[in-house]
């Protein structure tokens, strides 16, 4: 599970939500950012 990969990513960008970094409604669940970002075909 890219843990640290989503840490880095939401300090990258600002100390927020790594859905919120990748422009994701914060209704969203970390879970289908997670699956985002693993499946970018989706």
């Amino acid at each position: 599970m890219p843990s640290s990969s989503d840490n880095d990513l939401s300090k990258s960008f600002e100390p927020t939500p790594i859905d919120k970094a990748i422009c994701i409604p914060p209704k969203t669940t970390s879970n289908t950012a997670v699956t985002k970002i693993s499946s970018p075909s989706s």
